[in-house]
Parts: structure tokens; sequence; C-alpha cells
């Protein structure tokens, strides 16, 4: 089977989410590229497809949280968008029957899985920022760039007077799962120095701000951030990072193997072996299926 040519993708537009992409940003402006939402939606189909209709028998089970609630998924699928299970399905190991993951929540998977297999996310009550920290982890580039085109969506769409801005606990719990080279760690800093949650003409009412001051007292990263590159008192909204100018430099490099390379069986472009996710000290199990049980890092 051939993959699929990029000009010949299904473009669909079933998304929850506004596009904030260059040609839906500037509705005004006329012009005859392709929204790049749909672009992105449709080869992800074609890939899922091609991906399927390769390996549609190969399955492994997602055991996650405490509660080791058990999903089952296509290996292929689960290879192809994460580097993290295509080190834990395609590496150095005998292929495990199940794989653990003891520090995640269902419903944040049950996104992650979603995603694969539709191109499309529905957060739910799930926390946006929380999964691009999953992505981050499972070191899919793919969804953490799909989860930050929904938070540009966001936070460009935002009423002004409608005192929707981001929330001290959320800018506090990005601080707290990701380094300082992070993407979403940048967006997060670059949405606060525009906001000014502090400023005057910010309304986010009064337990908004006592939070914020709260949290500014604590010191850290996020207040030292700030401190170099403005102030949480900005008054001159300026262009915001959801510009379409500006969004790319919150976009992840893709670095994964390319869909032929990884359906004939290549080798990674890392050297193989295991692959440390994105947040700070935490571990995912690889549960063989024996007695043995050992961690990828």
């Amino acid at each position: 089977m051939e993959p699929p040519m990029e000009d010949t993708v299904p473009l669909l537009n079933t998304f929850p989410y506004v596009c904030c992409c260059p040609r839906c940003y500037a509705v005004s402006t006329p012009s005859t590229s392709k929204c790049h939402r749909d672009v992105r939606k449709g080869r992800h189909e074609s890939n899922v497809l091609y991906l399927l209709q390769s390996r549609p028998t190969e399955m492994i089970t997602l055991v996650i949280g405490a509660k080791e609630e058990k999903v089952p998924c296509h290996m292929a699928l689960l290879g192809f968008y994460s580097e993290f299970f295509d080190a834990a399905l395609y590496g150095d190991f005998p292929t495990p029957q199940e794989i653990g993951l003891p520090d995640e929540s269902l419903e944040e998977v049950n996104v992650f899985v979603s995603w694969m297999y539709t191109g499309q996310i529905f957060p739910g009550l799930v926390c946006d920022e929380s999964l691009w920290i999953l992505g981050d982890k499972l070191r899919s580039q793919y969804f953490a760039n799909d989860i930050m085109h929904l938070l540009i969506s966001k936070y460009a769409n935002l009423p002004p007077d409608s005192g929707h801005y981001i929330e001290a606990a959320t800018a506090d719990m990005v601080y707290s799962n990701t380094t300082s080279g992070s993407k979403l760690r940048k967006f997060v800093k670059e949405v606060i120095l525009v906001e000014g949650p502090l400023s005057i003409d910010n309304s986010g009412g009064q337990k908004f701000k006592e939070d914020w001051k709260a949290l500014i007292a604590r010191g850290g990263d996020l207040v030292t951030d700030i401190a170099l590159e403005g102030s949480f008192y900005n008054e001159d909204f300026g262009e915001g990072p959801w510009y379409p100018s500006n969004q790319e430099k919150y976009l992840e490099p893709i670095q994964t193997r390319s869909l032929v390379e990884f359906t004939q069986g290549n080798s990674r472009s890392a050297g193989g072996g295991r692959l440390k996710g994105g947040r700070k000290d935490e571990r995912i199990d690889v549960i063989t299926g024996g007695e043995e049980e050992f961690p990828i890092a």
C-alpha cells in the first residue's frame, strides 16, 4: 500500500474550537489557501487509515492510573504518534503485552487515544494545559502541537471584557510540570506578559487578583521570567502569542520517524533505546506481561 499523498487528503471541518491559522485569523483578508487545521486533520486521517491497513491486528493494552483501568490501542498508532511508545514497542526490548501509565488520569489518556484515531481533540473537563504536558511526557509532538493550537484559539477568542484570563493556578501548574525550555511555559509566560493579570484594565475579579498576588509572593521561575521581560501590571496590550506571526515559535519540531520509515521498520533517527519524558521526576512503567517490570524514564 502506498502512503497517502499530501495533496489528496480529505478536508473536514468538525472541530470543537475556532481555528486561528493565518488563513482563518484574518477573516477579512481574501485568501485562496486552505485552512491549516483542515489540512492537518486530513493528513491525520489518511495516516491513520494507512497505519491501520498496514498493521491491523497488532494491539496492546494501556493500563492507566491507580485503578489500572485498561484501554486497548493499535500498536502502530501509538508507535507512530509517540516517541515514548515507539521506544517501548519497537525499541530494544521485547514487545510488552501491556504498558502501564500509573501516574496518568484516564480522562487525559482517553483524550490522547481519541485524538490518535480521529485527529480531533475533545478535552471536556480536562485542563488543556495538562494535555500538552501529557503530550510532552509521551514525546508526541503532533499531539502537543494540536493542543497548542487549541490553547492559541482559547486565549485568542476570549472576549476582552469576559474576565476569563489565564488563572494563577493554571500558570502554577504549567511551571511546576515543565522545564525552562518548554514551549508551553514560553506560551504561558507571553500570555501573562500581554494580559497583565494585575493591570487596572483586567476584569478578572478580586479573587482572581488575590490568587495571582499569592502566587507572585512565592517567587520562583514564573516570577523571574516575568520580571526579566515585563510585569504582571502590563496595560499596553500588544500582539498576543495567538497572532499568526507568533504561533510557530510555540510548536514542537517533528522528530519522529516518517510514515514510510515507520511502516518499513527503519531504525529510529534517535538511535533506538529508551527516551525520556518531558515532565520532571516522573516515570512511566512498561509491563512485560511476566514477573519482570522495567521503567522507561
